[in-house]
């Protein structure tokens, strides 16, 4: 367990300083020492962690309930050193919006994509007109695989002062709630978002997208990039 008492907290405004902001800078200190603890771990010897990992399926009963009943039976380690969002200065306002355009893009190669497509069984018929359509490519074309990523809170922070280096907004995604120091006590303006993410995709395509926007290899969501495929 990492001591809190001997890590730094970082000095706050008078403005901010309250019982609540003083525990959540206490906690997210905590946090960071933890990944910066399991880094230095893994940097020493990768099986480290995997003996760790093995472990805590035998955590002690009393415990492993206790969480289960909370709902944390599967703690993901990121969960562990994800710090709890904070606004660095009192708020004029914040407008929170579900984001459900994320996605992750991984550049493959040809050779990478066929080896792929082959793993998932060259025998069956769509994955031979995929394998077909990928000959006739050049071996030097860049491929993207895009991941779609889970709807997330957004929020859109919108500063009575500018911050130091001139923004007077900034965005941030919540994976957790969000704490806004209040001299008053009082929160600034916000909207109310819908309880749930929209079920099809708020954002237009953007007109500067560098992908198609059909699948070259479906079985593998990989695109192709327009200004080669013209």
């Amino acid at each position: 367990m990492v001591k809190t008492d001997a890590l730094p907290v970082p000095t706050l405004d008078w403005w901010l300083r309250s019982p609540v902001m003083d525990a959540v800078t206490i906690a997210n200190s905590a946090k960071r020492h933890f990944a910066e603890t399991l880094a230095a771990i893994k940097e020493e010897d990768q099986r480290l962690v995997a003996e760790l990992k093995a472990s805590l399926p035998f955590r002690h009963s009393y415990l492993h309930a206790h969480m289960k009943g909370s709902g944390l039976a599967r703690l993901h380690l990121k969960q562990c050193w994800r710090h709890i969002p904070v606004a660095e200065q009192a708020l004029q306002r914040v407008r929170f919006a579900w984001y459900t355009s994320g996605r992750s893009i991984r550049r493959v190669t040809v050779r990478e994509a066929e080896q792929m497509l082959v793993a998932l069984g060259d025998d069956q018929p769509h994955i031979q007109i995929q394998l077909r359509s990928l000959a006739g490519l050049p071996s030097s074309e860049p491929l993207a695989q895009v991941q779609q990523q889970a709807p997330l809170m957004r929020a859109n922070l919108f500063y009575e002062e500018p911050l130091p280096d001139g923004r007077m907004r900034r965005a941030m995604n919540l994976a957790l709630p969000l704490f806004i120091p209040s001299e008053s006590g009082l929160l600034p303006h916000h909207n109310q978002p819908p309880p749930f993410p929209p079920e099809s995709r708020t954002r237009k395509v953007r007109s500067d997208e560098r992908l198609e926007q059909v699948p070259f290899l479906p079985s593998l969501r990989i695109f192709r990039y327009k200004t080669i495929a013209a």
